[in-house]
C-alpha cells in the first residue's frame, strides 16, 4: 500500500481535496478521520450535501479509529480504565513504590494527576514500564551507576502502576491502542482494505504514527497536512519529516493558497506573509479589527458587544468563534459575560469542581463532617442553593460574628437553636466507614445540592445551572468509578482528595447555533466567518510554555524520548492557525491595562500583524494613523459603551444617560430601533437620569410625615449633633436608618467600653482615697487590673484566649499611664463617686433630668466630674485614642460635646470651670486637652506644663463665649434636623476618610481608614 500526503497552507482547500477522495472511494467503504466529535458532525453534514457523499464510508475521530481497528481485530476483554481510575491507580502506585527522591512529592495531592499525565505521555510515545527500564539501564551504562536514579524511580512508579492495573483486571486506552496496532500488523487483511483519510491533524503522537504505519500496510492512507517550508509552519516540519523519511510517504498533491477561502485580500496576504522576515506590506481593508480594553472583564464585554452586533445584523452564532490560549482559565469569565448579553455560547473548557457552587458546597460539607471546617463553612453551606432561608442564615451569621464563634460544632449548635437542621451531615454519619455506602451518599448529596433549586420547575436548566448539574454528575461518575476499584475505594479521609481531581465541562452537547470558545488546537479543522482572538497579552499568547513537572525536557532527551515542540515555534504556528481561519473578519483583542490600572504590554503577535500593513507603523503608536483606524478602545473609566455599540435596550439607556441630555436625546432619535424598543429605552433613560440626579444631590427630606416626626423631637445627644455637623447625610444613615452591623464591634469600641467600665468601678470602689497618689499608685494599678478583667469577662471575653491576653495587656498599660498622670497632677478637685458616669436624660436610670438648651434638651453621660468643696466642677471625658482636639479648636472641628456637657452640669447645681478630653491610648504625649478657666489656674487646677497645656487656659469670659457659641451651633443643627435639611454636604466639603457609607451616598471617596475616636461612638 502507499501513504500519500496532501500538503499545503491552511487556506489551500485541503478539506475539499480530502472530501473529493472520500467520495471517489465510496464503493470501498472509506473512513474519514477528523480531530473532534464536532468535526465529525460537520463533515457528515458536508458529505450529505454532496452527491453520493455518505452512500459508502464513515466519519470518525481518532479514538473511534482505534476502537474500530480493535473491533475488527477481535480485541475484547479488559475494561478500559477511565481517567479518574488511572489517577487513583497512579496514586496507589506512588504509595506502593519504593521511593527516595520522590518520596515527599508523592504524598502531595497534585502528584497523582501529574503522574497519570506523564505515564499517558510515555505510553503515547510507545513505551511501557519494561521499555522505560531498558532506557534507564542504557543511560546508567553510558553515564555510570546512579546517573539515572531519578528516572529509575519514575520507572518503578510506571511498573507499580501497570501491576495494579493488571491486578484490577483493567486495561487503558494506550494499551488497547498498542494491542490494536500490533494485531493489525500481524493480519492486515482484517481491515479489509478500506481507504483511510486523515484531515485536521498536524501533530501525531508516536502511538498514532504507529497506527498510521500499520494501516498503510493494510489499505491506502491519505493524510492532509498544513505545511510549507516557512517560519510560521516550522513547528510541523518534524511530523512532515517523519511521514516522509520514516514511513515513506509521498506527496500526492501539493496545494496552493486559494483566494476563494476568504473574501478579504488583507486576510489572504496576512496568511501568506505572517512571520516572513522578507514579507511585503499590504493595504488594509475592513477585515481586521483591533480591540483594546482594560482588564479581562472589560475585554469580554467589548467582544460581547461586537458579537451581539454581528448576530443582530444577521450573522449566525455558529459562524463566530473566540479563540483563547488557555480556555480553562479564560473561558469561564468570557462565557459568563456573553451569556449575560443573551449570546448562546459553547465554551470548550473545564473548571475544577471547587469552582462550581455544587462542588464548593459539597467540599465545605465534607470539611464540616470531618471536623476540619469552621463557622464560616457552616454559613457558606447554608447560603448554597435552596439550603435555607436567607434571613435565617443572616441572623445565624450575625450571632456567630458578634459572639466570635469560629468553630463548626458551635455554629451547628447555634443553627440548631434556631430550629435548623443539615440532613446531609446526618446522612454522612449514617454511612459510617463503609466506602461504597459513603461514596453513594456523597454522590446523592451532590445531586441534591445541584437539583434542589430546580425541583418542580418546568424548563430544563441551561447555562450556569447546567454546569451545576454536570458537576453533580461528574461527582457521581468519579465516585462510582473509583469505588469499583477493589481495595482502592476511598475512605472518608480520601474522598476530598478525589473530588479535587474532578474537572467539570462548561459545555457538553452540539455547538450548532452557538458561539464557540475554544483553544487554537481545536480550531485547526474549522473555518469561521468571524474570528476573535482574545487575551493577546505578552506572556499569555504567546504562552511561555512549560515542561512536564515530573520529567523535564533535559531528562526526556537523555532517555531518547521525543522532544517537545520548540515553544516559540509552537506559539507562532498556533497564531498562524488563528490568522488563517477567518473567512470574513479577524479581531485581535488585548488589554492595555488590568483592572487595577497596571499597564500591560500587548502580544508581539499583534505588532507582527501591524508590521505587515501599509503604511508602516510609526515609532509612537499615538501617531499611527492606521492603528487609530483599526483600534476600537475602551479604557478603565469607560463604564458605558457608545450608544451605537450598545447590545441591549438597558445598555443603550445607560450609554445615553452618560451623555448630556440634549446630546443623548439627539442620538436616540438618530438610531434605527425595532418597534417597541425605542419606548423601552426612553422609559429606562428617564429612570436612569432621575437616578443620576438623585445620586448627585440627595435630600433634603420632603415627606410631610417624616418632617412632622423630626420637628416634634426635643431630646438630642451630643454625638448626634456632632454627626450631623460632620455630615447631615451620614447622620441620617447612621442615626435614622440605623444599619445594623453583623460583625463584632470594632476593637477600639469594644476595648473602650471595657476601659470606661473599669475606670468607673475603680473610682467608685477606690482602694485608697478618692484618686491615686504617688504612694497609692501601685494598689490603684492592681485594682485596675482586676476591674479590667471583670469588665472583659462580663462582656463574654475568654480571658485565657491569646486575643484577650494581648488586649488586656495593652489596656493594663493604658490605664497604668492614666493613673500615673492622675496621681502626678493632684489638686484639690476630687472625683465624686456619685458623679461617675453621670447620666442625664429621660431614662429611668438617669440620675439627672435632661439639660435645658433652650430650643431642645440634651441627654448624655459624663465619664467623670471632679468637684471642689464649693461646687466648682471639672468635666472629664475619656477617649481611647492617641490624640484629642485642643480646646480652642473644638468648635472649628465640630466637637460640641465638651462645651455642651459643661453647660449641662449647671443643671446638677455645679459651676463648670473646665472640661478635658483624656487621650488614653496616647503613647508619647498623654496630657489632656480642653477648656480650662484661667482664673482657677494653680488654685483648683494645677497649671504646671507637665499637667496641662498652657494654651488650654482661657479667661472666664472667653470660656462662656465658647459655651454659648456651642449652644448656638447646636440649636442651628436641631433646627436643620427639624426642617429635613439632610444633604450630602460634609464639613469643609470633604468626606472623612474613615466613613464607610460611600455606597449609600455615592460621593467620590478615597481609601477608608479606621478612626479610633469615631469608632468609640
Amino acid at each position: 500500500m502507499s501513504l500519500e500526503l496532501i500538503v499545503g497552507p491552511a487556506n489551500s482547500g485541503r478539506a475539499g481535496a480530502v472530501l473529493d477522495r472520500f467520495v471517489a472511494a465510496a464503493p470501498e467503504d472509506p473512513v474519514l478521520v477528523v480531530p473532534t466529535g464536532d468535526d465529525v458532525e460537520r463533515f457528515e453534514r458536508e458529505l450529505c450535501e454532496r452527491p453520493g457523499g455518505l452512500l459508502g464510508g464513515s466519519v470518525t475521530s481518532l479514538p473511534g479509529l482505534f476502537a474500530e481497528v480493535g473491533r475488527l481485530c477481535g480485541l475484547g476483554g479488559g475494561q478500559v480504565a477511565s481517567r479518574m481510575q488511572r489517577i487513583w491507580i497512579a496514586r496507589a502506585a506512588a504509595r506502593a513504590a519504593e521511593l527516595r527522591i520522590l518520596r515527599r512529592s508523592a504524598g502531595r495531592e497534585g502528584f497523582a494527576p501529574a503522574l497519570e499525565a506523564l505515564l499517558g505521555d510515555l505510553q503515547a510515545a510507545g513505551l511501557d514500564a519494561e521499555a522505560l527500564a531498558a532506557r534507564v539501564g542504557a543511560l546508567e551504562g553510558e553515564k555510570g551507576a546512579g546517573a539515572g536514579a531519578y528516572e529509575a524511580e519514575i520507572g518503578r512508579l510506571f511498573a507499580a502502576y501497570e501491576d495494579l492495573r493488571d491486578e484490577l483486571g483493567l486495561t487503558d486506552e494506550h494499551r488497547r491502542a498498542a494491542a490494536s496496532t500490533a494485531a493489525l500488523r500481524a493480519d492486515p487483511g482484517l481491515w479489509r482494505g478500506r481507504p483511510v483519510l486523515l484531515y485536521g491533524f498536524d501533530d501525531l503522537t508516536r502511538e498514532q504514527i504507529e497506527l498510521v504505519a500499520a494501516l498503510d500496510g493494510a489499505a491506502p492512507v491519505t493524510i492532509a497536512l498544513v505545511f510549507e517550508d516557512r517560519p510560521a509552519l516550522a513547528a510541523r516540519a518534524e511530523l512532515f519529516g517523519i511521514l516522509r523519511e520514516e514511513l515513506g510517504a509521498t506527496v500526492a498533491e501539493r496545494l496552493h493558497p486559494d483566494r476563494a477561502h476568504t473574501t478579504s485580500s488583507t486576510l489572504f496576504q496576512l496568511e501568506r506573509n505572517l512571520f516572513n522576515p522578507a514579507a511585503v506590506a499590504t493595504d488594509c481593508d475592513d477585515s481586521l479589527v483591533l480591540l483594546e480594553s482594560a482588564g479581562e472583564r472589560s475585554e469580554a464585554e467589548l467582544i460581547g458587544r461586537r458579537i451581539a452586533g454581528l448576530i443582530g445584523s444577521g450573522r449566525e452564532p455558529d459562524e463566530i468563534a473566540i479563540v483563547l490560549r488557555s480556555p480553562d482559565r479564560q473561558a469561564p469569565l468570557m462565557a459568563r459575560v456573553l451569556t449575560g448579553l443573551g449570546i448562546p455560547v459553547a465554551a470548550e473548557a473545564t473548571l475544577p469542581l471547587s469552582r462550581t457552587a455544587t462542588g464548593a458546597a459539597l467540599l465545605r460539607l465534607l470539611a464540616i463532617a470531618a471536623g476540619e471546617g469552621d463557622a464560616a463553612d457552616v454559613v457558606a453551606f447554608l447560603r448554597g442553593p435552596a439550603r435555607a432561608r436567607p434571613e435565617s442564615v443572616d441572623w445565624l451569621e450575625r450571632r456567630l460574628l458578634r459572639e466570635r464563634i469560629d468553630g463548626a460544632e458551635r455554629a451547628l449548635e447555634a443553627w440548631g437553636q434556631q430550629g435548623g437542621r443539615i440532613w446531609p451531615l446526618d446522612a454522612l454519619v449514617q454511612a459510617g466507614e463503609n466506602p461504597a455506602r459513603l461514596a453513594a451518599t456523597v454522590a446523592r448529596i451532590a445531586a441534591d445540592i445541584a437539583e434542589r433549586p430546580h425541583l418542580r420547575s418546568g424548563p430544563q436548566p441551561s447555562g450556569p445551572d447546567a454546569v451545576e448539574l454536570r458537576a453533580a454528575a461528574e461527582v457521581g461518575r468519579a465516585l462510582g468509578e473509583v469505588s469499583a476499584l477493589t481495595g482502592l475505594a476511598p475512605d472518608a479521609s480520601e474522598i476530598v482528595e478525589l473530588l479535587g481531581h474532578i474537572r467539570v465541562p462548561l459545555w457538553r452537547g452540539p455547538t450548532e447555533g452557538r458561539v464557540r470558545l475554544l483553544s487554537p488546537y481545536r480550531l485547526r479543522a474549522t473555518r469561521i466567518e468571524e474570528l476573535f482572538v482574545a487575551g493577546l497579552v505578552d506572556g499569555s499568547f504567546p504562552s511561555p510554555g512549560g515542561g512536564d513537572p515530573l520529567l523535564p525536557d533535559q531528562r526526556r532527551r537523555e532517555l531518547g524520548l521525543p522532544a517537545r515542540q520548540d515553544p516559540a515555534a509552537e506559539e507562532r504556528y498556533l497564531f498562524y492557525s488563528c490568522v488563517s481561519r477567518p473567512q470574513r473578519r479577524l479581531y485581535l483583542s488585548y488589554s492595555s491595562a488590568d483592572e487595577a490600572g497596571v499597564t500591560l504590554a500587548r502580544s508581539p503577535f499583534v505588532d507582527e500583524v501591524r508590521g505587515l500593513l501599509e503604511p508602516p507603523p510609526t515609532p509612537e503608536p499615538i501617531d499611527d494613523e492606521l492603528e487609530r483606524k483599526l483600534v476600537e478602545r475602551i479604557g478603565i473609566g469607560d463604564i458605558a459603551p457608545p450608544p451605537e455599540r450598545a447590545s441591549s435596550p438597558r445598555a443603550l439607556a445607560r450609554a445615553l444617560a452618560a451623555l448630556p441630555a440634549r446630546e443623548g436625546d439627539a442620538r436616540l432619535t438618530a438610531l434605527e430601533l425595532p418597534p417597541g424598543v425605542r419606548e423601552q429605552v426612553s422609559e429606562d433613560l428617564g429612570l436612569a437620569r432621575a437616578g443620576v440626579a438623585a445620586a448627585a444631590t440627595p435630600g433634603p427630606l420632603s415627606t410631610a410625615t417624616v418632617l412632622a416626626a423630626l420637628g416634634s423631637r426635643r431630646l438630642y445627644g451630643a454625638s448626634t449633633l456632632e454627626q450631623y455637623d460632620l455630615c447631615p447625610y451620614r447622620w441620617f444613615v447612621a442615626h435614622e436608618l440605623d444599619p445594623q452591623s453583623i460583625e463584632p464591634d470594632p476593637e477600639p469600641l469594644e476595648t473602650g467600653g471595657i476601659a470606661h467600665q473599669a475606670l468607673e468601678n475603680l473610682y467608685r470602689q477606690a482602694p485608697h482615697g478618692r484618686r491615686p497618689s504617688e504612694e497609692t499608685l501601685r494598689s490603684w494599678h492592681d485594682a485596675a487590673r482586676i476591674q479590667l478583667r471583670a469588665s472583659a469577662e462580663g462582656r463574654g471575653w475568654d480571658l485565657a484566649s491569646p486575643r484577650a491576653r494581648i488586649a488586656l495587656a495593652r489596656l493594663d498599660a493604658v490605664l497604668g499611664r492614666f493613673l500615673a498622670r492622675d496621681a502626678s497632677t493632684g489638686g484639690p478637685l476630687q472625683p465624686d463617686p456619685e458623679l461617675l458616669e453621670a447620666a442625664f436624660g429621660e431614662s429611668p436610670d438617669d440620675a439627672f433630668p435632661p439639660a435645658d438648651m433652650g430650643s431642645f434638651e440634651l441627654h448624655g453621660k459624663i465619664d467623670r466630674i471632679d468637684v471642689s468643696a464649693d461646687g466648682k466642677a471639672l468635666v472629664r471625658d475619656y477617649k481611647l485614642s492617641a490624640r484629642v482636639v485642643a480646646g480652642k479648636r473644638l468648635l472649628r472641628d465640630g466637637k460640641l460635646q465638651l462645651p455642651l456637657y459643661m453647660h449641662a452640669v449647671r443643671g446638677m447645681d455645679l459651676e463648670p470651670i473646665g472640661g478635658l478630653y483624656h487621650p488614653l491610648a496616647a503613647s508619647r504625649e498623654d496630657r489632656p486637652r480642653g477648656l480650662l478657666a484661667k482664673e482657677e489656674k494653680d488654685a483648683l487646677i494645677p497649671g504646671e506644663t507637665a499637667a496641662h497645656y498652657g494654651t488650654d487656659f482661657i479667661p472666664e469670659d472667653e470660656l462662656e463665649e465658647i459655651i454659648a457659641e456651642a449652644l448656638d451651633r447646636a440649636r442651628e443643627i436641631v433646627a436643620g434636623i427639624g426642617s429635613g435639611a439632610v444633604t450630602r454636604s460634609p464639613r469643609d466639603g470633604r468626606c472623612p476618610s474613615w466613613c464607610g457609607f460611600a455606597p449609600i451616598c455615592r460621593m467620590e471617596r478615597g481609601i477608608i481608614e479606621e478612626d479610633e475616636e469615631e469608632a468609640q461612638r
